[in-house]
């Protein structure tokens, strides 16, 4: 009877172990995907970038550097909703990473969700406050300017906010407005 639990507490020990060697040999695969994805998005091939992160995040559904390049991929062509999706799973995974929460706001001001992008800016600047200032100069400036910005499109019907569709604002606006800078898109070092 000994014997037997002894070989059962074996077997599960072995299992466990070989399920630890499984995942870590996922994750490693799952690196040298995303090393792939992000140097086919930097060569110009979003299609493969996606791909290649997706089969990542296949293996490694935890894997922040994976959703980094697809969010990155779903900017670049400007599908703001998808690419929040992508945030969004990284927020949870990342919740202290301020370049996460600064750029689900700026997605979120290009979806004329005010409210909400405000709250994540204000996240953001939260979140950036224990940090060197030298070092993230460029982050609080980006995130009080998009914070502005945010605020402004509270309580304005969808017709007056950012349309999806574009990042700047068109060649030549109103004689009566004045064009504002986009606040800029920050690498997310997750």
């Amino acid at each position: 009877m000994a014997d037997a639990k002894k070989q059962e507490r074996r077997r599960r020990e072995l299992k466990r172990r070989e399920a630890e060697e499984r995942k870590e040999e996922n994750r490693e695969h799952a690196d040298g995907l995303v090393s792939q994805a992000a140097r086919a998005l930097r060569l110009g091939d979003p299609p493969a970038a996606a791909r290649l992160a997706n089969k990542a995040l296949a293996l490694d559904p935890r894997h922040t550097w994976a959703l980094d390049v697809l969010c990155d991929v779903y900017l670049e062509a400007r599908e703001w909703a998808v690419a929040l999706g992508y945030l969004k799973q990284a927020r949870k995974l990342r919740p202290d990473n301020p370049g996460i929460a600064y750029n689900t706001g700026i997605v979120l001001t290009r979806l004329g969700r005010g409210a909400d992008a405000v709250a994540e800016l204000q996240s953001a600047m939260t979140l950036l406050e224990p940090l060197a200032k030298e070092q993230y100069a460029g982050l609080r400036e980006g995130a009080a300017f998009a914070l502005q910005q945010a605020k402004q499109l509270i309580g304005k019907p969808a017709a007056l906010a950012p349309k999806a569709d574009r990042v700047s604002p068109p060649a030549s606006p109103p004689a009566e407005s004045v064009a504002k800078p986009e606040p800029p898109r920050v690498r997310v070092t997750l």
